[in-house]
């Protein structure tokens, strides 16, 4: 009976070594799987909305200090277009002129984002604020103003999100640190500085 109960006490004790060493093994590689897996869905979204900054800032000359300012202006406004006709450097101006035309900046950015559907661009910057993976419908962090950089005034942005919004309850506990110790849950995935005219991935 001893000898029984020694056996299954064994086999409980293998089972349970057995199961640590393979969750040992197979954590830090899920847990670099599900890290790649939505650092690449926010770059994504991060990539997208520096796109729609830039197309902000090519019509008013700024950027964006909200979502709501940035999807008003490109569903709502237009590039400005200037060809220029003859030879600028003439010093008789005789050949020379310039023609303005206006593109709405809808349809340009539907070709960017939508697949050239404008109907389908206000849902698709309503979608771009959610970060993916956020368990709590959390949007990306978005500023910009009008700085002074090196004696000139300039604009500047910044998007960032933490780490730890994306990564969830689960991945975005410190303890993931012991598998990558460049992993850092309050870290920020960002493009721009508020500080510098720089429009730049920390990513890249």
């Amino acid at each position: 009976m001893i000898k029984k109960i020694l056996t299954v006490a064994m086999l409980l004790l293998a089972c349970f070594m057995g199961y640590g060493l393979y969750k040992t093994i197979q954590e830090p590689i899920a847990f670099k799987k599900e890290k790649s897996k939505r650092e690449e869905a926010v770059i994504a979204s991060l990539k997208n909305i520096r796109t729609a900054q830039q197309a902000y800032r090519g019509i008013t000359g700024g950027f964006a200090p909200s979502f709501d300012t940035l999807s008003q202006v490109i569903l709502n406004d237009s590039f400005m277009l200037i060809q220029i006709f003859g030879d600028p450097d003439d010093p008789t101006n005789s050949t020379f002129y310039s023609d303005t035309s206006y593109m709405r900046a809808a349809d340009s950015m539907a070709v960017v984002f939508t697949n050239n559907d404008v109907s389908m661009l206000e849902s698709f910057f309503t979608d771009l604020q959610s970060v993916p993976f956020a368990e709590n419908d959390e949007t990306f962090e978005m500023a910009a103003e009008l700085v002074e950089y090196e004696s000139i005034e300039v604009w500047v942005t910044e998007t960032r999100v933490q780490t730890k919004v994306f990564m969830g309850s689960e991945y975005g506990k410190q303890k993931y640190t012991n598998y990558d110790d460049r992993y850092d849950p309050s870290a920020y995935l960002k493009f721009g500085d508020m500080g510098t005219p720089n429009l730049s991935g920390n990513w890249e």
